[in-house]
């Protein structure tokens, strides 16, 4: 990317100011995201100049993260792929394929916008899909790449991503998160040693309980969260125990569902 990277420094020195946590029912504090739009829309009410632009800039550096619901399609030698997943971070591949798209887009008409130019993919059978959409203030965006191979040979490949609720939060919230060259403050540690929320103990044996009787739902790392959750919740439900919010026990699912996958349960499959 052409603009330096102080030039993001006053966007997110004003990021930082916003309220970025919350408190669950039980009192506990959680980190937060925001929307797209009104990350856009709060940058640009700060006075600053095409703010679309900067976010796409830090998520592209990992100075944001943004997570979101997205679809995922790919042929390529002669193999169909496909992932969908639900929160799940966008990466900054994902993020740069679209920047180069609206690079090529800018300096093909001299401006950023909606591409002119679908494309047809024979083999993902996706009909005028269009090189990319950026619609910050809809929180989402897409993209669909393909080289001008012929179909039949073996580079060729189609690929299109699309991603909506799109949800942007900072990385000090993720201890995980990847690293930048802008990412250079210390976060604060999360609080530790608080108590455990009433409904926590009915909901680790209902999950436990729920896995060793009906097994994993199919699907790879934490595919099929979803539903556990309602089945979980229904159980609870049906027991009369206190229900937690989906928000409250989606990370831990997602972790149950990958260790166990990562582990080789098959006999949970």
């Amino acid at each position: 990317m052409e603009e330096d990277a102080e030039s993001y420094r006053p966007a997110l020195a004003i990021m930082r100011t916003w309220q970025w946590t919350a408190f669950d029912p039980d009192g506990n504090p959680k980190r937060i995201g925001l929307d797209l739009s009104e990350v856009v829309n709060r940058l640009a009410m700060e006075g600053l100049p095409n703010p679309q632009t900067t976010v796409l800039a830090l998520l592209c550096r990992s100075q944001l993260l943004g997570f979101s619901q997205f679809k995922w399609r790919k042929y390529h030698r002669k193999n169909h792929f496909q992932l969908e997943e639900y929160d799940a971070l966008v990466t900054c591949k994902q993020w740069q394929a679209l920047q180069d798209s609206l690079d090529e887009e800018k300096q093909r008409i001299g401006g950023y916008g909606r591409s002119s130019r679908p494309i047809y993919f024979k083999m993902l059978q996706i009909d005028n899909c269009l090189r990319h959409e950026w619609c910050f203030l809809e929180n989402r965006f897409s993209f669909a790449k393909s080289p001008f191979y012929d179909v039949h040979s073996e580079e060729y490949f189609e690929e299109w991503f699309s991603a909506w609720d799109i949800e942007i939060r900072l990385p000090e919230q993720h201890a995980d998160a990847p690293k930048s060259e802008l990412n250079e403050e210390v976060s604060q540690p999360l609080a530790i040693g608080r108590p455990l929320a009433a409904w926590w103990p009915d909901f680790v044996a209902e999950l436990v309980a729920y896995t060793v009787e009906v097994g994993l739902p199919p699907g790879i790392g934490h595919q099929g969260q979803s539903e556990v959750i309602k089945e979980v919740c229904a159980r609870l439900q049906e027991r009369g125990k206190e229900e937690p919010s989906r928000t409250q026990i989606q990370e831990s699912v997602n972790a149950v569902l990958r260790r166990m996958r990562s582990a080789g349960n098959s006999a949970l499959q």
